[in-house]
């Protein structure tokens, strides 16, 4: 499996903050591929409360939140590098190449700095709406990152035979008497929906 990394390429300190309340949209480093991502790294001015990542996909001010993530509270003064969400789950935020990471808090500043490639925002939580549209755009670098794992084709999934766990390495499925090949199958997971294969 390759590395997956979306956001930022440097977590730090700015001589700039970022407010609270706004869906945020980091276009610098889009995803460069498809898969999961497994840790997120922040550094915040102030406390963070109610922070939530995602990966969003979209242009022009329409955007969509693919898949999200609440984290809940980040500590300031340095980089905070997260492996599980506000429930001490592992982070498992699908996401594919090209998506945008994205964020919202409910109170606190996260380091930024004017210029750069830029964000799009609108206020109050989007992550869960569906398509968005009327982002604004802003010239600003905000120290946020993420980094995940592609999935493995034909290793996500297995099948017992005989007692024995078989890789599933192709799947079809018949309809109208025509069997058509699997590319993807999603599981329901805390009203999330995962790939699995």
């Amino acid at each position: 499996m390759a590395v997956i990394d979306i956001g930022v390429s440097d977590v730090i300190n700015r001589i700039g903050t970022w407010s609270f309340n706004y869906t945020t949209i980091i276009l610098e480093n889009p995803a460069n591929d498809s898969g999961t991502i497994t840790e997120i790294n922040v550094w915040a001015n102030q406390d963070l409360t109610g922070f939530k990542v995602g990966t969003f996909f979209g242009s022009g001010g329409t955007f969509e939140c693919r898949d999200f993530a609440l984290i809940g509270s980040v500590t300031a003064g340095s980089k905070q590098t997260f492996t599980e969400d506000s429930e001490s789950t592992p982070l498992a935020i699908e996401v594919q190449t090209g998506d945008y990471l994205g964020f919202i808090s409910t109170g606190g500043l996260i380091e930024s700095t004017t210029g750069g490639d830029g964000v799009y925002y609108k206020s109050g939580d989007q992550t869960g709406e569906g398509e968005v549209s009327g982002y604004s755009a802003y010239a600003t670098t905000i120290s946020a990152n993420g980094t995940g794992e592609t999935s493995a084709v034909g290793t996500n999934m297995k099948i017992n035979i005989g007692d024995v766990w078989k890789d599933v390495e192709s799947m079809k499925i018949n309809i109208g008497d025509v069997w058509k090949d699997v590319v993807e199958v999603k599981q329901n997971i805390g009203d999330a929906w995962k790939v699995v294969y």
